[in-house]
């Protein structure tokens, strides 16, 4: 039927009856299409732009009668020849096209953030919900809103003060009590993977009254499983954590899976209805802590209420070690000092404490397989290398990783294993400490000595990257020491001459380089510890600290080691 301007609309077997305006609009679409697609996409925005930002109906009404004069329509024709010129009949169909599309609509008036929060509030039950408390748990990551400063010490023993670059800090929480399992200071610009496992290692093993401290990292007794014996080395159900690029790494999630045996949850970064209780314990943990210093960082640049955080940190000599204790203090008073609703009156450690001494809670420890009682599965670091060797060189048998050689006894004495490739597993905190099992048929080659420079000078794994990484840029070719000192004195010195962003990036960098030396001196320490404690078989394995455990031929290494083969084989997209 050709569009002659009558007032019709379709009835139920489609065809044309006298109508309102409305019907007369459904004419006027099915005759011109195209300016029905291009009024939807100015009122829902689809497409390329550029877009008003709310678009009124005048506007849409107005558009529609200059397409139509387009498409050759005259004054005695509808829109042109209506009292409106078609205004109620585009009101009535934008109210039906946000009936049919909300989402579009709300994103388009709105913003993304208000189509965003569409997700929730579905009314869909969770997927995984009413677990026993303790169950489940959540995991992210915090970067702190408040400026402070850090005295460095230079090779010529002068000690400077500097603004330090904000850092983060990971917390784990229980989902039911809602407690602080465990926590970890994140010197980097980035959370990786070794935050995360070191977040994970404070949950599991928590540093206990009498052992030596970390002074960068915190005392760590002040968590549930430090406050509760019984929870020491205890397993859970259910981890969740967001989709970020540290969660998801292959080492990340082989280990704690290995470790807890838990599952694991990954849920879209910004959807913090998946994870309410970790973004409910940083509300609060924001106004009673970072916003309550002078030198916050506020909601923002805009925020009125800001001054100048750098500077007052600087002037106040806000240091990183009063930021450490003011986390440590809100921490223990949230677990220990903070009855709430949610515990029938009760803090959240007493809860506890009453579950598992009931017997019909069905609440009870859930402690971790003996070899596990360690922190050398947790902080493994996996890399897939080539053996390497030469009989007509007269080169033994070895593996070269990140320019450090590492063979055995095993190893060296059999040149068949030439040209495999084998799965090697480095302490994290100590690259010296390292296993090698080979790929094609799981076969122990026992424990890898490193070379006599890297024996000498252990380094961490990401600390060794860090600095061959360096050397190569600053083409040196010096012995690991060197290229230490000479790390630590770039950095002192662009501090020294940069007074913005890099300085404080700068001193980020020599305190995480601290930190990291301090753990794995710490490492060393607890080792010696855990050799004389072999000696008295009354101890307690749950009462000694996390030390680094070394696998023997004669231990399940391979059933061990299964889920981290497996998901190689699947792929690394986990």
């Amino acid at each position: 039927m050709p569009f002659n301007g009558v007032s019709t609309r379709k009835d139920e077997n489609g065809n044309y009856k006298k109508g309102n305006p409305c019907g007369m609009l459904a004419v006027f679409f099915d005759q011109f299409p195209e300016i029905e697609d291009e009024l939807e996409r100015l009122f829902l925005k689809r497409g390329k732009g550029p877009f008003e930002k709310r678009i009124t109906i005048m506007t849409l009404a107005a558009r529609m009668q200059e397409m139509a004069r387009a498409a050759g329509l005259k004054d005695t024709q509808w829109p042109l020849c209506s009292s409106d010129h078609g205004y109620e009949a585009i009101r009535r169909w934008a109210k039906r096209l946000v009936g049919e599309n909300p989402e579009q609509f709300i994103r388009a008036r709105f913003g993304r953030q208000a189509a965003k929060n569409l997700r929730k509030g579905k009314g869909e039950p969770s997927v995984v919900e009413n677990l026993r408390p303790l169950a489940g748990r959540e995991l992210d990551f915090h970067k702190v809103d408040e400026a402070c400063v850090i005295d460095v010490e230079d090779p010529n023993g002068a000690t400077l003060c500097f603004p330090m670059e904000r850092f983060h800090l990971g917390i784990i929480v229980g989902e039911y009590p809602q407690v602080v399992f465990g926590y970890a200071i994140v010197l980097e610009a980035t959370p990786s993977a070794r935050a995360v496992l070191n977040v994970m290692e404070n949950c599991l093993f928590p540093s206990i009254d009498g052992e030596a401290k970390i002074s960068l990292t915190g005392k760590g007794n002040v968590v549930t499983s430090a406050l509760i014996p019984e929870l020491r080395g205890n397993g859970f159900s259910l981890l969740k954590v967001d989709n970020g690029s540290s969660n998801i790494a292959l080492d990340c999630v082989s280990n704690i899976m290995d470790v807890v045996g838990c599952a694991i949850t990954f849920g879209a970064p910004g959807n913090w209805w998946a994870r309410p209780m970790i973004e409910n314990f940083f509300g609060i943990f924001t106004r009673k802590t970072g916003q309550q210093l002078p030198s916050s960082f506020g909601t923002g640049p805009r925020d009125p209420m800001r001054e100048e955080p750098i500077e007052t940190a600087h002037r106040l000599h806000i240091s990183y070690f009063d930021l450490v204790d003011t986390f440590e203090e809100f921490i223990e008073q949230y677990n220990r000092r903070q009855p709430s609703k949610k515990t029938s009156g009760q803090t959240p450690v007493d809860m506890i404490k009453a579950l598992l001494n009931n017997k019909k809670s069905g609440v009870f420890p859930q402690p971790l397989p003996v070899e596990n009682e360690n922190s050398w599965c947790l902080l493994a670091h996996t890399v897939e290398a080539t053996i390497r060797g030469s009989q007509k060189r007269g080169e033994r048998p070895f593996i070269k990783i990140d320019k450090t050689v590492y063979t055995s006894p095993t190893m060296s004495k059999d040149f068949e294993l030439v040209g495999k490739q084998a799965y090697v597993f480095i302490h994290r905190r100590n690259a010296n400490i390292a296993i090698a099992i080979t790929k094609d048929d799981q076969r122990y080659l026992g424990r890898l000595v490193p070379d006599r420079d890297a024996r000498r000078h252990p380094l961490p794994v990401d600390m060794r990257k860090m600095l061959n990484a360096f050397l190569r840029k600053q083409r040196f070719d010096l012995a690991t020491v060197g290229a230490v000192r000479i790390y630590v004195q770039s950095k002192t010195d662009e501090i020294r001459t940069s007074k913005g962003i890099g300085g404080r990036r700068a001193s980020l960098k020599l305190a995480d380089l601290h930190q990291k030396i301090e753990q794995m001196a710490h490492d060393e320490l607890a080792s010696k510890a855990d050799a004389s404690l072999k000696e008295q078989p009354s101890q307690s394995r749950i009462s000694r600290p996390p030390v680094p455990h070394w696998p023997t031929e004669t231990q399940p290494i391979v059933a061990l080691l299964d889920v981290r083969r497996n998901l190689r084989q699947r792929g690394r997209g986990f």
